[in-house]
C-alpha cells in the first residue's frame, strides 16, 4: 500500500533530524560504578563490551537459534579471532559480565599513525589479569614507574599497566598512562544519562564525540555537503525530477546538518534471546537548527496500531510534533511536479493538510499496494478536503508518493457513503515507461519488476466519519469494503497476533515512528522484485531464475522505531531469530537451484 510505502522517505528525513529509544534490554550496570568512570572525558571514540565472555555466549546462543547450521562455524571463527588477536596469551581474571573498554584518546588522522588508546577491563584480581597477558620474560621485565603505573615490553614495544582495584588498564602510550593515573575528569561526567544508558545497556556499543569530529573534520564535512548539493543541482530532467532533487537536497542537507549540530553518537548491538537489536542514539546541541525541530517532540505509545487488522505485510504508526510534521509533510502527502499555478495549488493543499492538525497515522498494507490507513486530525473534514484539493492540482508528468503518474488522476467526489464514512475516490495509472528508462536495461523486464511492487496503478477511497480520517487502497470497491469492514469489526487485530507480541516489547514503549514488516512475505516480494531488475540488466554475468519460487512462511515481524525528543533522537531495528528463519526459507531455494 502506497500509504505505508510513502513513509520510507519520511524515515530518511526523520533519521536525518537526529543521528538516529532505549532498547528493551536488561538493566545496564550502574553507570557511576562502570569502567566509563576511568575513561578521560576528552576521549573521542570509546568501544564498550558488556562482558567479553558474556557477549560471546549471548551471540553464540542467538546464532544457534537463528542459523543453527552456521552457528558452530561462526563460533569457531570468533574463537580463532580471539586466539589470533591474543597471540596465544590468556585472558585471566575477567569478570564475566564486566565492562571491557577500548578508549581512543585522540582521533585517527593522516598526521597520527597510531592514536593513543587505552584498554580498560573489569577484573577479579589485577595481578591475575596482568600476569596472564604477559609471558615469563615480560613479567620479569615489569618495573614500577613514577606516576603510579607499571611498565614492561610486549613484542618489543612499551606497555603500561595501571591497577584500579576492580579494573585493570593497559596502554602503549606513556602519556596516556600518565593522564589516566592522575584520575582526570571522566567521560561519565560529560555524558548525557540517556547516552550513557544506551551505551552500557547493550552487549557491544561504540560512542563517538561528534563535537570532536566536527572540530577536526568540520571543513571536510562542509565540503562534502556542498559537493552533494552540486551533484543534485546538475541532475537533468523535467519538473518532477527537479522537485525530487530538491527533496533529496533537503534529506541530504538534513543529514549533514545533524552531523554539524551533533554532540554525541552511540551505535550499539544487543544479542538477545529473541533476536538482534541495533540501537543508534544521538544528541544534538541545545541551540542548533536541528534542536529547533526537536524542541516540541514527544514520543507516544501509538495506541491505534494494535486496532489494525492482522495478516498484512507492512504496518506503520506515526506521532510527530507540529514542527517535525511540517518538515516531513511534503514527502508524506506531496505530489511533485508541475509548475506555475499547479505547483502553487499543490503547496497550498499541503499547507491546508498541515493546518488540519494531524495527531497520528496508522496503516496496514500488502504489496502490491492494498490496505487501510487511519489518520487522526483535529479537523478530519478539513484534511479530506485538502487531500482532494491536492489531487485535483496534479497533472501529467508529475509524481505521487514517489511514483510517476500517467495523465491526470480520475477523481470522484463523494463516491461512496459507507458506514458513516463519506469517501472520495481517485484512480491513478503509473507511467512505468518513465520508470524503466531510468534503469540500465529498462524495457518490459523493468516494468514487470516495478509492477510486482507497485502494481499498474492505484485506486484509493478516502474521507471521514467526522472523527477519523480513513484511506483505503484496493483494486475495486468490494475489496475496499472488505478492508473497511475488517478494521471496523475489530476482531482479528494486530493486538492478537502472536508474532506482534514477540516483536513489539523489544522496541521502545513510546516512539515517534514505528514500522513492522512480516519478514517472509516482505522478503518474497522484494527478492522477486530484485530478480526482475537483475534480469533486466543486459550484461549481468549471473544465471538467475525468472522469478522466485513461492514459499509458505510463518508470520514474524522485523520492527523499527524512531524516537524523537528535545536534543535527542534514536533509531532501533529489531530482527527476531524467527524472522531470520523465515527469510532463509525464501532465499535458500535460490542457492539450492530449486527455483524455476
Amino acid at each position: 500500500m502506497l500509504s505505508t510505502i510513502r513513509w520510507l522517505p519520511a524515515v530518511a528525513l526523520t533519521a536525518a533530524l537526529v543521528h538516529a529509544p532505549a532498547p528493551a534490554a536488561p538493566v545496564p550496570p550502574d553507570i557511576g560504578e562502570s569502567g566509563l568512570t576511568l575513561v578521560p572525558a576528552q576521549a573521542p571514540v570509546v568501544i564498550h563490551v558488556r562482558g567479553v565472555e558474556r557477549t560471546k555466549e549471548r551471540l553464540t546462543a542467538m546464532l544457534n537459534k537463528a542459523v543453527p547450521d552456521f552457528a558452530p562455524l561462526a563460533s569457531g571463527y570468533i574463537d580463532s579471532l580471539f586466539q589470533t588477536g591474543l597471540e596465544g596469551r590468556k585472558l585471566k581474571g575477567l569478570v564475566k559480565d564486566g565492562s571491557a573498554i577500548l578508549a581512543l584518546l585522540e582521533l585517527p588522522t593522516p598526521n597520527v599513525e597510531t592514536p593513543a588508546f587505552a584498554v580498560i577491563v573489569r577484573v577479579t584480581r589485577y595481578a591475575e589479569f596482568r600476569d596472564g597477558l604477559l609471558n615469563d620474560d615480560e613479567r620479569q621485565n615489569l618495573k614500577p614507574e613514577v606516576g603510579g603505573f607499571e611498565r614492561t615490553q610486549i613484542n618489543g614495544k612499551d606497555a603500561y599497566f595501571i591497577d584500579r582495584k576492580d579494573y585493570a588498564i593497559v596502554t602503549p602510550s606513556k602519556d596516556a598512562a600518565t593522564l589516566i593515573a592522575k584520575k582526570p575528569e571522566n567521560l561519565v561526567s560529560k555524558l548525557n544519562a540517556d547516552i550513557a544508558r544506551g551505551m552500557m545497556g547493550s552487549d557491544l556499543a561504540v560512542y563517538v564525540n561528534l563535537a570532536a569530529v566536527n572540530k577536526e573534520f568540520g571543513d571536510q564535512i562542509k565540503a562534502g555537503r556542498q559537493f552533494m548539493e552540486t551533484i543534485l543541482d546538475s541532475m537533468p530532467g523535467g519538473a518532477a525530477e527537479k522537485a525530487s532533487m530538491e527533496m533529496a537536497k533537503k534529506v541530504y542537507g538534513g543529514v549533514f546538518q545533524v552531523v554539524e549540530d551533533g554532540r554525541a553518537l552511540v551505535v550499539a548491538l544487543d544479542f538477545r534471546p529473541e533476536g538482534l537489536n541495533l540501537h543508534v542514539q544521538g544528541q544534538v546541541g541545545a541551540n542548533t537548527p536541528t534542536n529547533t525541530l526537536l524542541k516540541d517532540a514527544k514520543p507516544n505509545a501509538l495506541p491505534e496500531l494494535v486496532t489494525l487488522p492482522s495478516g498484512q505485510t507492512l504496518y506503520s504508526a506515526m506521532h510527530f510534533s507540529p514542527g517535525i510534521f511540517r518538515a516531513v509533510a511534503p514527502m508524506i502527502y506531496g505530489a511533485m511536479g508541475g509548475e506555475g499555478e499547479s505547483k502553487k495549488q499543490i503547496e497550498a493543499a499541503i499547507e491546508q493538510i498541515f493546518a488540519a492538525g494531524n495527531t497520528g497515522s496508522y496503516s496496514a498494507a500488502n504489496l502490491p499496494p492494498s490496505g487501510v490507513q487511519v489518520m487522526t486530525f483535529q479537523d478530519p473534514a478539513k484534511a479530506a478536503a485538502a487531500q482532494l484539493q491536492l489531487l485535483r492540482a496534479m497533472g501529467e508528468g508529475g509524481t505521487f508518493q514517489s511514483a510517476y503518474i500517467k495523465g491526470k488522476p480520475e477523481i470522484k467526489e463523494n463516491a461512496q457513503d459507507y458506514k458513516g464514512f463519506k469517501l472520495h475516490s481517485v484512480a491513478m495509472t503509473w507511467d512505468l515507461d518513465k520508470f524503466a528508462q531510468n534503469v540500465p536495461g529498462g524495457g518490459d523486464a523493468m516494468k514487470a519488476a516495478m509492477t510486482k511492487v507497485m502494481g499498474e496503478g492505484v485506486k484509493m477511497w478516502f474521507g471521514t466519519d467526522g472523527r477519523r480520517y480513513l484511506l483505503v487502497n484496493a483494486k475495486e470497491w468490494p475489496a475496499a469494503q472488505a478492508l473497511i469492514d475488517a478494521y471496523l469489526a475489530g476482531r482479528a487485530t494486530l493486538a492478537q497476533d502472536a508474532a506482534f507480541k514477540v516483536t513489539r516489547p523489544q522496541l521502545p514503549a513510546e516512539a515517534s515512528l514505528l514500522f513492522l514488516a512480516d519478514a517472509g512475505k516482505f522478503a518474497s516480494v522484494m527478492i522477486d522484485y530484485m530478480l526482475a531488475i537483475f534480469k533486466a540488466m543486459p550484461v549481468l554475468p549471473l544465471n538467475l531464475p525468472n522469478e522466485l519460487k513461492p514459499v509458505k512462511t510463518d508470520v514474524s515481524y522485523i520492527g523499527a522505531a524512531v524516537v524523537l525528543k528535545p536534543e535527542h533522537g534514536s533509531f532501533d531495528l529489531f530482527v527476531p531469530v524467527s524472522a531470520v528463519v523465515e527469510v532463509r526459507k525464501v532465499i535458500m531455494p535460490l542457492f539450492q537451484g530449486s527455483a524455476p
